[in-house]
Formats: C-alpha cells, sequence, structure tokens
C-alpha cells in the first residue's frame, strides 16, 4: 500500500530527519528518499508542499534533481510556499548558480522572500555578478537591518566594481550606525 504524502513526511522528520539527514553524505539514501519528494511538490495541498520543501532543505545539494520543481515553486501563489521555495532552492542549488540567479532576482521584489534571496546572491558572491543591478536598489529600504545586508551582498558579489564602492561610500555616512559599521568594515 502506497504511503501518503503527509504521512511519509511525518515518518521522514521522525527521530530529529535522520534519514533527510543521512542523505546528505548517502547517495543510496538520497536517490531512495529525492524522487518521491520530488512527486509530493506537485500535490495540491500547499502544506504537503511546504513540508516538502522544508525536507529537502534538510537534504541539501543532494537532492539538486528537485531543483527545477523548486524553481516553478519559487513563483507559486502561496506566500508560505514561494518563501520556503526559495529558502529550499539556496539549501539544494548553491552548487549550481545558473540554477539560483534568475529565480533570486524574482524573488526581491517580494518582501518575505527577500531575505532568502539576499543569502543566495551572497553565498554565490561574484558567480552572481548578474544580480547586482537588482539588488543595489534595495539599499534604499527604510529598514536598516536591509540595507546593512544589501550592502554586504553587494561587497560579496562585485567588491571593486565602482558601483559598489559609491555605495559603500554613502552608506558610511547612513542614518543607522549599524549601516556606517558594516560600511567601515567593507572600506
Amino acid at each position: 500500500m502506497k504511503q501518503k504524502p503527509l504521512a511519509y513526511l511525518k515518518s521522514l522528520n521522525a527521530n530529529y530527519s535522520q534519514k533527510l539527514h543521512r542523505c546528505r553524505w548517502s547517495p543510496e539514501d538520497a536517490q531512495e528518499i529525492v524522487p518521491r519528494l520530488i512527486t509530493f511538490l506537485d500535490d495540491p495541498d500547499p502544506f504537503v508542499q511546504q513540508e516538502t520543501l522544508r525536507a529537502l532543505c534538510h537534504i541539501g545539494t543532494p537532492a539538486l534533481a528537485a531543483g527545477a520543481r523548486v524553481v516553478e515553486l519559487t513563483r507559486s501563489s502561496e506566500q508560505m510556499t514561494r518563501i520556503v521555495a526559495v529558502q529550499a532552492l539556496g539549501q539544494i542549488a548553491q552548487t549550481d548558480p545558473k540554477m539560483c540567479i534568475g529565480p533570486s532576482i524574482a524573488a526581491l521584489p517580494d518582501a518575505e522572500c527577500r531575505v532568502h534571496a539576499l543569502r543566495i546572491l551572497e553565498f554565490l558572491g561574484p558567480a552572481a555578478a548578474e544580480a547586482l543591478d537588482h539588488v543595489l536598489p534595495y539599499f534604499d529600504n527604510p529598514l536598516a537591518k536591509e540595507r546593512a545586508h544589501v550592502l554586504r551582498v553587494a561587497a560579496e558579489i562585485a567588491p571593486t566594481d565602482p558601483k559598489v564602492i559609491a555605495l559603500i561610500q554613502q552608506a558610511q555616512t547612513d542614518r543607522s550606525q549599524e549601516v556606517r559599521k558594516r560600511a567601515a568594515k567593507l572600506a
């Protein structure tokens, strides 16, 4: 008898996700579990999709085969699904910049997804050079924490780019001490 998606997901999450973590270093376990999880991403229930995305996050890069479907879910009509999909993308596809950059850029306008998209771009660093012009406008955000994050991401992507150097100089006089400190570290 075929186990239902939620029952299977609960069994995977038992024992502190032991089976999911084992997939990180056991190709045999990943080959058993990841294809099944990919089928759950097509379930119409957003909760099943979200729990599946969380399971893929636990697995990390051995779940790269799910990448194309996760990219699709970064455009879901369900906000929580979009958020978890962007998080999952950063965990499973971090070794494939081409898979990550476009969806991360597309997620930037969504305030709830932005921090996760920025983390992906920061991790990718210079490989995400095409995202720089999409990241820079978010320095105008009224939240100091986000301005500091944008500054850090821009500096990771292109530390010698004249636009980034100008941004760092501008940030040195920011109204936020947090942003000024970040700028001083990058100057």
